[in-house]
């Protein structure tokens, strides 16, 4: 709103102060009129440029993806040094350099292509570097499923998740669900810092027990919020004390002392409504004690209007095998494909531990046929393994489309272009990943490499 008034003064009456103090008025009238409805922001060339051309990435070394011409309008989707980032009318999304494009308020008979608040649902597979986070949001909730990473675990302010989050139009300011499929580093390490800042409505989890710090500090930050509803695999309503060992973490003494965490209802099967039109099922739970937190994985089903997302956290399905071995009978995915097969067919999948051989076995896939399959992965091995293995790739490549966060690792470690940090040593943050669920189109999945 300040920049329409900005805009408006300068375009129209310049310096003179009492014509600015007339404007004020008037657009203040005309704003209260219309119940407020000058809101959204639009991209047009500069003065002097008569086309401006647009980028599949915030550098001018990326691929072409269309123009911005005189009298033509593109909606402001998000900003970032040197570049807008924008929308185009077939839902790709675009980078227009500041130095040729100025910003404008949308007219309000203008088609602006509207944003998720009105039209949408949003998947965000944020480069964490080896980890996973996963963001979910439509016109009226906000989900995040994991937010971990074994090599990108800065905090606060750097933390890469919330810096990710802080890129978004709308902006986010609350998270009404946080899922931890499991206490593994590599997912919950980011996790205590999103309950803090962003006050989430509802926190779902196993229950399964990890010491270490991330987890440990995951539970002491929803400890200390009592308006959080507590959902576990483990307990119903009703208080829970934990006995919490001293353990330095952070470079920080935690003394030992006894947490107590206030449960809500125990976790289901039954389908929970998450949004109009959206819900999401846990198709598995389980918080006992395991030899690996890897068999407590929550695996999610979101059902967005008439489409499917399976988050599958780590769950396995046996030791590493090549893809046409069958699922052990043991394991998360063959306990699914034997009660369950139907509850698992998805759209898009967020592919189980990484895209690792201890999972996606073709029979799972088959009773999955996705479309769009998202890898989100990093440099730093797991017992000597940097995953994907190139098994479970060609396995997805050949039923569609895949998507992974790993693409640039090498080249993001130093690079000035970045969600968060930049030139920080570290993978993360260069291939996050949009998928996007329009009403009455084809679902859509690219790259938003962008810098914050």
């Amino acid at each position: 709103m300040t920049r329409f008034f900005a805009y408006f003064q300068r375009s129209i009456y310049g310096s003179c102060s009492f014509c600015r103090a007339s404007i004020f008025f008037g657009a203040l009238l005309l704003i209260i009129a219309a119940n407020q409805s000058f809101a959204a922001d639009c991209l047009v060339p500069a003065d002097g440029a008569s086309i401006v051309t647009l980028r599949a990435a915030p550098t001018a070394k990326s691929a072409i993806r269309g123009t911005l011409k005189r009298n033509e309008l593109l909606p402001l989707i998000a900003l970032m040094p040197g570049w807008y980032e924008t929308r185009l009318s077939d839902g790709q999304m675009a980078f227009a350099a500041k130095r040729s494009t100025q910003i404008e308020v949308c007219p309000s008979e203008v088609g602006v292509v509207p944003s998720v608040a009105d039209s949408e649902y949003e998947l965000h597979a944020i480069d964490v570097g080896t980890g996973l986070a996963v963001l979910v949001r439509g016109p009226d909730f906000t989900l995040l499923y994991d937010a971990g990473s074994n090599d990108d675990t800065a905090q606060g302010d750097d933390n890469r998740v919330v810096a990710y989050l802080n890129t978004l139009q709308p902006p986010i300011q609350k998270i009404d669900h946080v899922i931890l499929s499991h206490p593994h580093r590599d997912h919950v390490e980011l996790l205590p810092d999103i309950v803090t800042r962003y006050s989430p409505s509802a926190v779902w989890n196993s229950g399964a027990f990890n010491n270490i710090c991330g987890y440990r500090n995951f539970l002491f930050a929803i400890a200390a919020n009592p308006s959080i509803q507590y959902h576990t695999a483990t307990q119903d309503s009703g208080a829970e004390s934990i006995e919490m060992t001293a353990k330095n973490c952070y470079r920080k003494k935690q003394p030992a002392q006894t947490l107590v965490l206030n449960h809500s209802k125990k976790i289901s099967n039954e389908t929970i409504s998450i949004g109009k039109d959206a819900s999401m099922t846990f198709l598995f739970a389980d918080g006992s004690h395991r030899s690996s937190p890897n068999e407590n994985s929550l695996v999610v089903r979101l059902d967005l209007g008439s489409r499917r997302v399976l988050l599958m956290g780590d769950a396995e399905a046996g030791g590493r095998k090549l893809p046409a071995t069958l699922p052990s009978d043991t394991s998360i995915e063959g306990k699914l494909l034997a009660c369950c097969a139907a509850d698992v067919k998805a759209d898009v999948l967020v592919v189980g531990h990484h895209s690792s051989k201890t999972s996606s076995r073709v029979k799972f896939l088959d009773a999955v046929n996705a479309k769009t399959y998202i890898v989100s992965a990093g440099p730093t091995k797991y017992a000597g393994i940097v995953l994907p293995d190139s098994e479970i790739i060609a396995e997805l490549e050949k039923r569609g489309l895949v998507l992974r966060t790993d693409i640039e690792d090498a080249s993001c470690l130093m690079s000035p272009d970045k969600v968060g940090l930049d030139a920080d040593g570290q993978p993360g943050g260069c291939d996050n990943i949009l998928v996007k669920f329009p009403r009455n189109k084809a679902i859509s999945a690219e790259y938003r490499r962008i810098s914050d």
